[in-house]
């Protein structure tokens, strides 16, 4: 059932595979403009080029081996958003709402976070696997996430983005990370795998890209309501791409990157992850 105004006009627009600093400029971009009252409420699709994305509030010597990262030509970049690193390859997709509070059911950012995650998990089930929305921020299927999201707000503004993982490298994303090359093992590559999975995993036959994006547009479409219009693949908005320079300039700047910059050695040395009917316990000393 149709949850937010039926007379509402939502643009679609696929930005395709960029580098990283691209993305996360596009997304400080299309905020600006939106908070500006410049443009409308979007969906946005993208695709990354190999990279490792910081958590806005994360340190990428903590998070990432950046000589790895630097020998294999991996781009790494801070989100706008909050959350842990994540790794993106072409092979992945990511979806974002950007928009006013008012184009979305009211609630603080745990309703709207709810509202928009079952949406997407609605997607994903028309592609034949069991989402289901994991607060506070996971979509899962049969209790391992497929998607991740998170959100950040600038006034009345909002961005709140997710991926889906359609196929996954879990060694390599264990070595962009910074996990010690002694912990690489057998062991972690399958602790990492009961946490994680993917539309490969889960499906005989793997969808096209256009087919999951069509099927992630249905499910927002369906609990939003409103008219989706798709524009030409990458094309941006007038107010979008005058920004687009700017915001470029700030992501590409060194201290953007530095914005949290803490040396490893004071990373917590233990981690434990417990998971039950409630949730998932992280702790780490």
């Amino acid at each position: 059932m149709s949850r937010s105004r039926n007379g509402q006009l939502w643009s679609v627009l696929d930005t395709g595979l960029r580098d990283a600093d691209e993305n996360i400029a596009l997304d400080r971009a299309l905020l600006d403009a939106v908070a500006a009252g410049e443009w409308g409420p979007t969906l946005r699709f993208l695709r990354f080029h190999d990279s490792a994305l910081l958590g806005h509030h994360q340190s990428p010597r903590q998070e990432v081996d950046l000589d790895y990262c630097a020998a294999e030509g991996i781009q790494v970049q801070r989100r706008l958003t909050g959350g842990g690193a994540i790794v993106f390859d072409p092979s992945q997709i990511g979806w974002e709402l950007v928009c006013l509070r008012r184009h979305l059911p009211p609630g603080d950012m745990t309703a709207l976070s709810r509202e928009i995650c079952e949406a997407a998990a609605a997607g994903l089930r028309r592609l034949g696997v069991n989402a289901q929305y994991r607060p506070r921020n996971d979509i899962e299927v049969d209790g391992r996430k497929i998607s991740g999201t998170g959100g950040v707000l600038d006034g009345e503004a909002v961005l709140f983005q997710g991926t889906v993982l359609i196929e996954l490298d879990i060694p390599r994303m264990l070595r962009i990370l910074r996990v010690p090359v002694e912990k690489l093992d057998a062991h972690a590559i399958h602790s990492v795998a009961e946490r994680v999975t993917s539309l490969r995993a889960l499906l005989p036959e793997l969808p096209s890209m256009a087919a999951v994006r069509q099927a992630l547009l249905e499910g927002f479409r369906e609990r939003f309501g409103g008219h989706w219009e798709d524009m030409a693949e990458g094309d941006l908005p007038g107010s979008v791409a005058r920004r687009l320079p700017q915001a470029l300039a700030e992501v590409r700047a060194p201290d953007w990157l530095s914005l949290q910059d803490r040396p490893p050695e004071e990373q917590s040395l233990r981690h434990a992850i417990v998971r039950t009917s409630g949730g998932t316990l992280r702790a780490a000393v």
